[in-house]
């Protein structure tokens, strides 16, 4: 089963209310990049900073591939902000 799978199995549409650390936790085997079309701008953005993304041109492509799906301005809104947040504030 790929991580996809598993997050559109146990989670679906709700997946987007959980963090990309909490998914995580929750499997062990969560690969982000596998699963990059399934997570939300906010999980993208946590992704990119945890993932060392900004380090990697092909990964870096994938991350603005992914934003430009749907509405592309709300989707680079909220990846910003999450991107930004103080460390405190997302915890």
């Amino acid at each position: 089963m790929t991580s996809g799978d598993w997050l559109e199995k146990n989670f679906g549409n709700f997946s987007v209310y959980a963090t990309l650390k909490d998914l995580q936790m929750l499997n062990e085997n969560f690969s982000s990049f596998e699963s990059l079309t399934l997570l939300s701008p906010s999980q993208v953005a946590e992704l990119t900073l945890s993932s060392g993304a900004l380090n990697s041109t092909n990964q870096i492509d994938a991350v603005f591939d992914r934003l430009e799906d749907g509405d592309a301005f709300k989707n680079v809104e909220e990846f910003l902000t999450t991107l930004t947040a103080k460390p405190e504030a997302s915890q």
